[in-house]
């Protein structure tokens, strides 16, 4: 498994532990990249272009899913 495959992997592990993000969800992002540092040296450590394809491929991935859940979420108020 790759360092950036660990990464990501743990990243999810840190979403799902948080239940609640509140009004502001970005304001975690310093205490998700905190908890996510020994995962970040290690991709930082090799340094490998494989690793940044990952990690770009799993942004993209995000982006259209966020695009699709406003859409959704859109959706369903314009139906009420």
């Amino acid at each position: 498994m790759s360092k950036a495959t660990k990464l990501l992997m743990a990243l999810d592990r840190v979403l799902l532990a948080i239940d609640d993000f509140g009004d502001e969800p970005l304001s975690e992002i310093d205490a998700v990249l905190t908890r996510l540092e020994p995962e970040i040296e290690q991709v930082e450590s090799r340094g490998r272009d494989k690793h940044q394809a990952e990690i770009y491929v799993a942004r993209d991935r995000a982006s259209v899913k966020v695009e699709v859940l406003n859409r959704v979420m859109e959706r369903c108020h314009q139906n009420r």
